[in-house]
């Protein structure tokens, strides 16, 4: 991949489905990828075509399970993503959550639907 982009393949080429190197190696956990990419001028704001960002694919909790994606976030964060774009990486990061934790109260009492 280094030579590929130092030979001046674009960081930021899409696919058919909106995908980009960038997207494809915060999907995959590539930690050392992400961080040649950004080097090279990857856009790290540069959605697919359902408009979900690297950092989105990066936090994805029911992609990533049982991964720790932390020390991927942060070069992404460095760079620019933004963490207030269209549905909101952290949306992303809590989505498969509401799955692992029981739903009781610190007492052992359960929580009610629609309280707090």
């Amino acid at each position: 991949m280094e030579v590929l982009l130092g030979a001046g393949a674009p960081a930021d080429r899409q696919g058919a489905l909106g995908d980009t190197a960038l997207i494809l190696a915060a999907s995959s956990r590539g930690g050392e990828s992400i961080d040649l990419l950004l080097g090279h001028g990857a856009d790290p704001n540069l959605g697919d075509r359902n408009r979900k960002r690297p950092l989105m694919w990066m936090v994805d909790t029911q992609l990533h399970r049982g991964f720790d994606t932390s020390a991927n976030i942060a070069p992404l964060v460095r760079a620019g993503a933004r963490v207030d774009a269209d549905r909101a990486a952290l949306m992303w990061a809590v989505r498969g959550v509401g799955t692992s934790f029981d739903a009781r109260r610190p007492g052992g009492e359960r929580r009610r639907r629609g309280r707090h």
